[in-house]
């Protein structure tokens, strides 16, 4: 059985990844923009890390440069990396992760130790 957002009972903990953000400031899941409502509304209780939302603002500068036509969808980190200026006229992206603090969100730190210690989880789940 697969379990969907909807599935998650009020106060369940949920650690949210990088394509949760994505998915919903890009609009392409109102999955995941009901999921971020929940956390908003403290029906749910989510969490992420600060490699996820480096992650993310990354992910969404691309997103950006591409969208409004500053770069093509092929190689664009290279594209950005060879033309600096692109990136220093794009906001959109820091302004969508800013907003992730208003989410009620609790952003953690992944030690070392968690980060070994998840080798486990990867490998018993299939995570990648």
């Amino acid at each position: 059985m697969n379990m969907t957002f909807d599935d998650l009972n009020e106060n369940e903990r949920v650690f949210l990844d990088a394509n949760i953000f994505i998915y919903h400031f890009g609009g392409l899941s109102t999955d995941c923009r009901n999921l971020l409502t929940r956390c908003a509304k403290s029906e749910i209780y989510g969490f992420t890390s600060h490699l996820v939302i480096a992650e993310v603002l990354h992910r969404l500068m691309i997103a950006e440069a591409v969208g409004k036509g500053r770069i093509g969808p092929k190689n664009p980190v290279q594209k950005l990396k060879a033309n600096p200026g692109i990136v220093k006229n794009l906001a959109e992206y820091n302004n969508q992760a800013a907003s992730i603090s208003g989410m009620n969100i609790s952003i953690l730190e992944i030690s070392s130790r968690i980060m070994i210690s998840s080798a486990h989880i990867r490998r018993t789940e299939g995570l990648l």
